[in-house]
């Protein structure tokens, strides 16, 4: 399977591959945090590629969104933001206006 463009909430369905400004936001919120989490950071990176999930092909596409999902919460806290259900939906609004954009431009 080969991996999607894109941001790590769409890593549920299958592997995102890394683009610059995933890996500037990631940079951008460390150096924003407390500093004290680096693993999280490396672990959502590692995660939504599928690196490391040592999970049938039934079961990974759960385990990378579960665990990626997991290490987004981490990322919200050490930069001091809460992972609400109301962040979880702006950000999922904010993901389907983005694709409605680019299904226009197709």
């Amino acid at each position: 399977m080969r991996p999607r463009r894109g941001r790590g909430a769409g890593a549920r369905r299958q592997p995102v591959r890394p683009d610059f400004a995933l890996r500037f936001a990631l940079a951008y919120l460390y150096g924003v945090s407390s500093g004290d989490c680096r693993r999280a950071y490396t672990d959502f990176w590692q995660t939504i590629q599928g690196i490391g999930i040592p999970a049938t092909e039934t079961s990974r596409d759960y385990v990378r969104g579960t665990y990626s999902c997991t290490y987004l919460q981490a990322i919200c806290r050490s930069v001091g933001v809460e992972y609400t259900v109301t962040l979880k939906t702006a950000m999922d609004e904010a993901r389907r206006v983005r694709r409605g954009r680019q299904a226009g431009q197709n």
